[in-house]
Parts: structure tokens; C-alpha cells; sequence
């Protein structure tokens, strides 16, 4: 058993990222997925990020919304992590926006953690890999500097955040914001689904009015048809009458 794995009761992972000029090491650990039942276990499997355990005799492990929630209270989110959303919501439905928005809130702090987690490639990310290339896009334009560490010393463990300070006044506003591209997601959803709606009853109504029409016609043509070949009958049945009485006369 390998010390990280005794140290923490569970396998972990050690990464080196340079990112906001610094450079730091940050410890992962796969999610059990099964924190919060209404995740419905979508998160299990997911490689990551973690600053620490607590030392309350469970092993509880300090996880990426804990560490903000000693900055600010509640409901709290970064500037990249808003942007990252409201990119994303040009590219995929308000279900997968809303699934992105919780993990970015529950899960991560910085860009560099959320590639390691997208570049394995498992959990999450196994099942969308569409939005993880998405996302690989978005920060394409970044250089992160990422390597794995094997040999980890268990006191040099950090939970500095680097974007902390650059962010703290705003991270109440940011939650805020990454929840009403959401909405407005779901609600652009709705205003397409009524515009297609209408679309389709008038299509249906044309398509009906025209075989109406048609079945109309046909019963004009049809019943002007029988005229013609009444009035036909008619015509013989008079002819025939005068060529009787012609032979009996």
C-alpha cells in the first residue's frame, strides 16, 4: 500500500500545475459519486481535486466548494468558471449546462484542475466526451503546465487557491450569474419548442386544408360526372321512348 493510499484510505493522485504564474501541487482522488443522491451518481468515478483531510477520525477530505466556503459564505463560483459556462451554452442543451454548472461549483477552483480530470479521461468525462472537448477548446488558448508526481511528500500538501484573491469580492455575483445562464438556456429551450410547436399545428392545418380541398373537388368532379351520365341515361331513355312509339304508330 502506497503512503498517499494509507495516509488518505483511499487511492490517490499527485499533480505539479503552473498556472497564474505559480507553480503547485495538487492532490486528487476518484469520486465516489455518491455524496449527494441527487447527482444520481453522474459525478462517480471523476478524477477529482482535493486540499487536505480533516482530522475528525472519518478521513473527510477537504473538497474544492469547502475551500471557498472559508472565503465566503455560500453560493460561490470564479470569474473562468462563468466564462467557461456561457461559452458552453452555445455548444450544448440547458440539461448538460446545468450538469457542467454543479460541477464546476461542487468540484473545481482552477483551469489546470479540470483538464487533469478531462485529460483521464474517466467518470464524467468517459460519457461526455463532446463537452470535455469542448472545454479543451475553451482553454486551448492557455498554456497549463501539468505533470504527475510520484514521489510525494504527505507535509508538502497544499490548499493555497492562487485566483483566490483576484476573484473574492466577486464570487457571490459569479454564482449568480452561472446559474442565469442556465436559466436563460432553458428558457431559450422553451421559446424554440413553442415556435416549432406552432410551426408544426400550422403545417398540419395547411396539410389538412389541402386534402380537404382536394376530397372536395374530387366529390364536385364526382357528382358532376353522375350529371352528365344522367342526363345521358336521360337522353337514351327519351330516344328510345319516341322510336317506340314511331314503330307502334
Amino acid at each position: 500500500m502506497s503512503r498517499l493510499k494509507q495516509h488518505f484510505g483511499r487511492e490517490v493522485k499527485v499533480y505539479e500545475i503552473e498556472e497564474y504564474g505559480k507553480t503547485y501541487s495538487r492532490l486528487f482522488y476518484r469520486s465516489t459519486g455518491t455524496g449527494n443522491e441527487k447527482f444520481k451518481g453522474i459525478y462517480a468515478g471523476t478524477l477529482v481535486p482535493f486540499y487536505g483531510m480533516i482530522d475528525d477520525g472519518n478521513k473527510t477530505l477537504i473538497k474544492a466548494i469547502m475551500i471557498r466556503d472559508k472565503v465566503h459564505n455560500d453560493r460561490k463560483i470564479f470569474t473562468w468558471q462563468v466564462d467557461l459556462l456561457q461559452y458552453l451554452s452555445e455548444k450544448t442543451d440547458s440539461a448538460m449546462l446545468g450538469d457542467m454548472q454543479t460541477l464546476l461549483d461542487k468540484y473545481f477552483n482552477t483551469p489546470g484542475e479540470i483538464l487533469i480530470s478531462i485529460k483521464d479521461r474517466n467518470g464524467f468525462w468517459k460519457n461526455n466526451t463532446n463537452i470535455a472537448n469542448e472545454i479543451i477548446k475553451f482553454f486551448k488558448q492557455n498554456e497549463y503546465e501539468i505533470n504527475e508526481i510520484q514521489d510525494f511528500d504527505i507535509n508538502n500538501d497544499t490548499n493555497e487557491l492562487h485566483n483566490i484573491e483576484n476573484d473574492k469580492k466577486k464570487l457571490s455575483k459569479n454564482w449568480h450569474e452561472s446559474i442565469l445562464i442556465v436559466v436563460q438556456k432553458e428558457q431559450e429551450e422553451r421559446i424554440n419548442e413553442k415556435i416549432a410547436s406552432r410551426k408544426n399545428k400550422a403545417k398540419s392545418k395547411a396539410k389538412n386544408k389541402a386534402k380537404s380541398k382536394a376530397k372536395s373537388k374530387a366529390k364536385k368532379g364526382g357528382e358532376k360526372t353522375k350529371r352528365k351520365a344522367n342526363k345521358s341515361l336521360k337522353r337514351k331513355k327519351i330516344k328510345n321512348s319516341k322510336m317506340l312509339r314511331s314503330i307502334i304508330y
